[in-house]
């Protein structure tokens, strides 16, 4: 900014300089006010190249900067998706033997009690469905489909959890 300030201000003490300073000997007013014109368009040329050459120094300065925040944001996205599947996926190996228990019991059972028991069990395994479901999903998204997916993740296991509570009033741990 001072570099654009400083243009004018040297084109006029020039003008200034060649009609004051007097011509050379031979030399009419117009070729020293020409003289002394170019010379200030030269010092103004390099003042504004100079200017340029900073631009680009700061314009790559914050591109560089701009590509560090955006690789820790990509860092972080990935930490976060990597966390939510392997939460998922310790909830899924801690209930799955779980079902395969309840299912047994499920099928010992008669009457009224088995009907129930055969509800729960199918309750909790059409929730493991879902939750493996948005786990493929989530492994396979692009950095931009992460967030809504884990969202949906969470969604799923929540039910999934609920119908885990449910079985375990019903067949105990």
């Amino acid at each position: 900014m001072k570099t654009i300030l400083f243009v004018p201000c040297v084109v006029s003490c020039a003008l200034l300089l060649g009609s004051s300073v007097g011509c050379e000997e031979g030399e009419s007013a117009g070729e020293a006010t020409k003289k002394a014109v170019d010379s200030a368009a030269q010092a103004t040329g390099d003042a504004l190249g100079t200017a340029g050459e900073a631009v680009k120094d700061a314009g790559a300065a914050a591109a560089e900067k701009t590509g560090d925040a955006v690789q820790a944001v990509s860092d972080a996205t990935l930490k976060a998706k990597n966390a939510s599947i392997k939460t998922a996926e310790d909830m899924l190996a801690e209930i799955k033997p779980k079902v395969d228990g309840w299912a047994k019991k499920a099928s010992e059972a008669t009457g009224v009690d088995k009907m129930a028991m055969d509800n729960l069990v199918k309750g909790v395994k059409d929730g493991v469905s879902g939750v493996e479901s948005k786990l493929g999903e989530l492994k396979n998204a692009a950095a931009d489909k992460w967030e809504p997916l884990s969202k949906e993740l969470g969604n799923a296991t929540s039910a999934l959890q609920n119908a885990v509570k449910a079985a375990m009033s019903k067949f105990g741990a």
